[in-house]
């Protein structure tokens, strides 16, 4: 038995490296039926993509065909099996992926915000070229040993394969690499590593050429052990001469020396202008209003959230002029003194300086764009949500404006890719909206009637609105199909464009100045964000700052003449904000350092043939319909000798994968076991279809603790199932789940696995309380539902506060159809986490009410009531009754009742401490028993438990017993169990 138990658990950590089979659909959980796919190919690529992206398509071939030689000679490549790209923009999703060893790409395309990343560049060319270099990196380091297998050796970090294709492909820029590696230096991160793959993977990269020389890569990415087998660690330090480990620690000297040398040589905040922070710590962005009463604010209402919350700050002037009218009345008090200390005497010179109060509040909550605009008369905010749109479930942004009088929002837009909104008077709100690689500024008034602004074609992007005070014109930067992001106007009446900046250098954030007769901007001339500012009547340009760590305009500051800058980088556990003069001139200097700490910038090969037009010549085919049986090829591979085996076979766009397992039993073949699946996402719901036999470490088995002995189960037979996904709400968090099944099984029952591996159902150990387990055939049908709504939360998996969700389940099996069985059953679950706040205490009451009703012939095992037997739980996973069908136990009271119809209630008030590792609980359990209509037993118990949290295991050890049991002053009863926090 525990052979078997070390396998199954083999076999769980191995497959947690499958991950990698994962396609552009699981990014929302919805399989976007509506789309029709269509392949075009070239020699080395197949382009697959959807209605809508055919000119993409084509442009992406060309692109990938132009860029592959370069990139097969960096790597000392001469072939590479043809390459599938899958192109989609069903999404709204910043990034692209290559998976290990399967030759595959995908991509979102159509970024507009990617722009202040990519600088003079293009989001295409960038990352056909990038992840490209993954697929050369995984066939570069590929040995005999299969995928996922290979992972438990071969010892490679992250970083290496991130910094190898950024210098084999990028440049150094500041907010794609220098400002967020920046940010880890000067934080004084553990010496051992920094957590970004991308920003210090790129520094290691370069600083490694420049120390090794970048032929190392190759030969280090070319090194194999005795065993044939690749080892990073091993290959590393027999190249270099240096363990990697030590070679991480030299760049980490070598890079602290770099960056506090240049931050010593530049303006510090202090010297630009004041100092500021906000009412936050952990911020995204914000609006002040006009005239500095409100502020808007996107960051974490909560340190322990893990979504976005739009706060809304108010001045507290009745706080405020208590704090005064508290100051001056301790200053009347010293002045009636006769005889003053001297304590007194310096507290009279000092000049009052009171505290800026805010009162805060949550007006929305999820995922936002980082543009936010009041309306003139300070009475709504306009900003940009992410959310599943109506029409196709694609996650996108769109508009919404809040009314802080009436304490409701209102959607704008619908589907239409929209940020950065300005109100333009006050009805109507400038946006920027994303449609096949163009962005355009479009006009909406309240109810959603819209009026487009500019009319620009190609591949162009647009950021940073922002609307004269006058309300006549609107700048903006903009990168046209030249790649160089400048500062543009537009005048909203007459829709005349003109170009207000020409640099190479990316000029963005532009502010207009209150009087209109000049934009201070964001500039990254000297390589670092620093602050410029354009007099329109002559177009002369003076430099405003000189950071060293970056510093961006945000807004005219309310009530005055200064602007507000905001670090570019958050080193402290605030927000800094600078209130500067826009005509000031920076003391510039020019940075010296040893060249020794300075060349590892100068590493890297040539990369601008990444950005090269590509020839117009390439062999395309015509577009044909995407057949994924005629893409189909090995995925993952998990072999554990002697007798166990696992792998899949999946399709170009991973929206279809095959998967076969194999549990040989050599001491008895006929009883070895065998799974085949297949799950697509062609369709709206996730369609899986399983076929199984002694399959029981793949799927189908459950555990449970049964009249005091465990008891194994499992099923051999075929089965398919129906997932269906759908969100109904502003929430990314309240989600509904739709679900259809049905099974034809042959039911096996036991309580030990022998020597030969065979399930054994031994009857002699006794079954005194509970009916004996039945194996049998059964033909079930399965309808389920559930709807969840809970914020993301650090501490959701051990004490949740918030959050609630309703599901229920019908089984129907039928002996006509198949099987020994007829019966129906209904389950119903509901919960709520209720947030109770006692001053600085955050607690919650925990409510749960359960009902199971079944009529017919079920599996004996499938009882429904109440039972002295332990529940089993695990916490965060979701609804794990599968696996793990739960026992119905009330605290503090032991025994059996078994009858056809129950109901479970539980209701707790959970008060943390120690954070979110331990509690305090009250507790009460409530159960009814019915059968065939008459109650048969009822109990009510509560009392009180420590509990103490372990990722997803929750003990608690506590003291209960029944109502009646505490009226009698009897001993109530002590119990060691596995809690559960949430029921799905």
């Amino acid at each position: 038995m525990i052979n078997k138990l070390v396998k199954v658990i083999a076999f769980i950590f191995c497959i947690q490296a499958l991950p990698g089979q994962i396609g552009t659909w699981m990014v929302s959980n919805r399989n976007h039926p509506e789309l029709e796919w269509k392949t075009i190919s070239t020699k080395q690529f197949n382009i697959h993509y959807h209605n809508g992206l055919e000119e993409t398509a084509i442009k992406s071939a060309r692109v990938a065909e132009h860029v592959m030689p370069t990139l097969m000679q960096q790597m000392n490549l001469d072939t590479i099996p043809k390459i599938d790209i899958t192109l989609t923009n069903e999404d709204e999703f910043e990034n692209g992926f290559a998976i290990r060893l399967t030759y595959q790409v995908f991509i979102w395309v159509e970024q507009n915000d990617m722009l202040l990343w990519l600088e003079k560049d293009k989001w295409l060319e960038t990352v056909i070229a990038h992840e490209l270099q993954h697929v050369l990196y995984f066939e570069k380091t590929k040995t005999w040993l299969p995928s996922p297998m290979d992972l438990l050796i071969g010892n490679t970090p992250p970083w290496v394969i991130e910094g190898i294709a950024e210098y084999m492909t990028e440049s150094w820029r500041p907010y794609r690499a220098d400002l967020e590696h920046k940010r880890h230096v000067l934080s004084n991160p553990d010496k051992r590593s920094m957590w970004d793959p991308h920003a210090d993977g790129f520094s290691k990269a370069l600083y490694w050429a420049s120390r090794f020389g970048d032929s190392t890569f190759v030969q280090v990415l070319e090194y194999r052990n005795d065993a044939g087998l690749y080892d990073f660690e091993e290959a590393f330090k027999k190249v270099t001469g240096i363990s990697s480990k030590q070679f991480v620690e030299d760049w980490r000297v070598h890079m602290n020396t770099y960056y506090y040398s240049y931050r010593s040589q530049k303006e510090t905040y202090e010297e630009i202008g004041t100092v500021l922070t906000l009412p936050i710590k952990r911020m995204q962005s914000f609006k002040f209003y006009s005239d500095s009463s409100k502020i808007a604010l996107l960051g974490l209402f909560n340190k322990n959230n893990r979504d976005v919350s739009l706060i809304l700050a108010e001045r507290d002037t009745a706080k405020e002029n208590k704090q005064r009218k508290e100051w001056d009345t301790e200053t009347a008090k010293i002045n009636k003194k006769k005889k003053k200390t001297k304590k007194d005497s310096l507290r009279l010179k000092k000049n009052y300086k009171g505290t800026v109060l805010w009162k805060k509040s949550e007006a929305d909550f999820g995922r936002f764009h980082e543009s936010m605009s009041w309306s003139p008369d300070g009475n709504k905010i306009a900003y940009s949500k992410y959310h599943y749109a109506k029409e196709n479930q694609s996650l996108v942004y769109d508009i919404k404006v809040y009314d802080t009088t009436t304490k409701k929002d209102k959607w704008i837009t619908s589907s239409m890719r929209t940020r950065f909104p300005v109100w333009v008077d006050s009805t109507n709100i400038a946006f920027v909206s994303v449609k096949n690689d163009t962005s355009n500024i479009f006009i909406s008034d309240q109810n959603g009637n819209l009026k487009q602004l500019t009319d620009f074609s190609g591949n162009t992007q647009i950021l940073d609105l922002n609307v004269s005070s006058n309300y006549e014109s609107i700048v903006f930067a903009m990168s046209p199909e030249s790649g160089n992001i400048d500062i543009y106007t537009i005048n909203i009446k007459s829709k005349l464009v003109e170009r207000v900046t020409n640099h190479k250098a990316a000029d963005v954030k532009p502010i207009w100045h209150s009087d209109g007769t000049a934009i201070s901007f964001t500039s990254h001339r000297n390589g670092v964000p620093n602050i410029f500012t354009i007099n329109l009547s002559n177009s002369a340009i003076n430099q405003n700052t000189d950071s060293g760590d970056g510093i961006v305009s945000r807004q005219w500051m309310p009530n005055s003449n200064l602007l507000f800058g905001q670090a570019s980088i958050s080193t402290a556990d605030s927000v800094r904000l600078v209130a500067l003069d826009p005509f000031r001139r920076a003391k510039k200097t020019s940075f010296s350092i040893s060249n020794h700490f300075s060349k590892w910038l100068e590493s890297g090969p040539d990369v601008s043939f990444v950005h090269t037009n590509p020839s117009d010549t390439i062999q395309i085919s015509k577009p044909k319909p995407y057949k994924f049986l005629k893409t189909l090829r090995l995925g993952q591979v998990i072999v554990l000798p002697p007798n166990f085996g696992f792998a899949t076979w999946l399709d170009a766009m991973n929206k279809n994968v095959f998967s076969v397992g194999a549990i040989l039993n050599d001491q008895d073949v006929d009883n070895s076991g065998v799974l085949l699946g297949y799950t697509t996402a062609n369709y709206g719901p996730m369609i899986t279809f399983v076929v199984s036999r002694n399959a029981y470490m793949f799927d189908g088995a459950s555990f449970r603790v049964y009249d005091g002995k465990n008891i194994f189960q499992y099923q051999n037979g075929l089965s398919v199932s129906l997932e269906l996904m759908r969100n109904f709400s502003e929430s990314l968090s309240s989600n509904h789940t739709f679900t259809i099944a049905a099974s034809i099984y042959d039911n096996i029952i036991g309580n030990k696995i022998t020597e030969k591996g065979d399930i054994q159902f031994i009857t002699g150990y006794g079954f005194d309380n509970l009916p004996i387990p039945e194996s049998g055939k059964e033909a079930v049908v399965s309808f389920g539902y559930a709807w969840k709504s809970m914020r993301p939360h650090t501490w959701n998996m051990s004490l949740p506060l918030q959050g609630y969700g309703v599901s229920f389940k019908v089984d129907v099996a039928d002996t006509s159809v198949f099987g020994d069985f007829n019966y129906s059953r209904f389950n119903f679950d509901s919960f709520i986490n209720i947030p109770i706040i006692l001053g600085p205490i955050n607690s919650a009451v925990y409510l749960r009410a359960n009902t199971i009703k079944q009529t017919g012939n079920p599996p004996a095992q499938d009882y429904v009531g109440l039972t002295n037997d332990a529940p089993l739980y695990i916490n965060g996973m979701g609804d794990l009754s599968e696996f793990l069908p739960e026992n119905y136990n009330p605290r503090g009271w032991s025994g059996f009742a078994v009858g056809d119809h129950l109901f479970f209630s539980t209701h707790e008030y959970r008060v943390p401490f120690l954070s979110n590792v331990a509690s305090m609980n009250l507790i009460s359990d409530y159960a009814k028993v019915w059968s065939k209509g008459e109650q048969i037993f009822e109990v009510f118990t509560y009392g009180a438990e420590l509990r103490i949290s372990l990722g997803p295991i929750t003990t608690s050890i506590g003291r209960a017993q029944t109502n009646k049991g505490w009226a009698n002053n009897d001993t109530p009863d002590r119990y060691l169990r596995l809690v559960l926090i949430n029921p799905f």
